[in-house]
């Protein structure tokens, strides 16, 4: 399913070869537990896509939990060569309508360290506002912030 059609587009991840491909790029998951998190019913994986000689590219994804009427974006990333293009704005964005549409969401939430500006800036761009901080939530001294969608 695609929620975006053009040379960008994202969409929900069904099949176990995506989830290698994600796995090949990016370390915050093994390769089992992205394959969990594929088969568990309250969490989603959304990857964004770009098309580029009639090929389909996983250029980033995000990872969310859903529980009753609430989510959490647990994980977004954009691999490293796409960042600072929009491609966050853009899945992020995806995932926003999605939810809301599809899955009778009322709250959204995710976790942002304070020192992120960029990441802030977006996320509060997109409606996002913080809700609470959580001390040492990224180590020693690193404090995250929570917000709601």
């Amino acid at each position: 399913m695609n929620l975006f059609e053009g040379e960008i587009f994202t969409s929900l991840v069904k099949k176990e070869w995506e989830v290698w491909e994600i796995f090949q790029k990016s370390s915050r998951y093994s390769l089992e537990e992205l394959k969990k998190l594929l088969n568990r019913e309250c969490s989603k994986i959304f990857v964004i896509k770009k098309r580029e000689n009639n090929k389909e590219i996983i250029i980033g994804y995000a990872v969310v939990w859903i529980t009753c009427d609430e989510a959490e974006i647990h994980w977004i990333e954009i691999f490293q060569e796409y960042r600072g293009k929009g491609f966050g704005r853009k899945l992020l964005q995806d995932i926003l309508e999605f939810l809301k549409e599809n899955e009778n969401i009322r709250k959204i939430f995710l976790e942002v360290d304070e020192e992120n500006k960029k990441a802030l800036s977006l996320y509060r761009s997109l409606g996002f506002t913080p809700l609470y901080v959580r001390q040492n939530y990224y180590g020693e001294g690193k404090r995250a912030i929570v917000m709601v969608y």
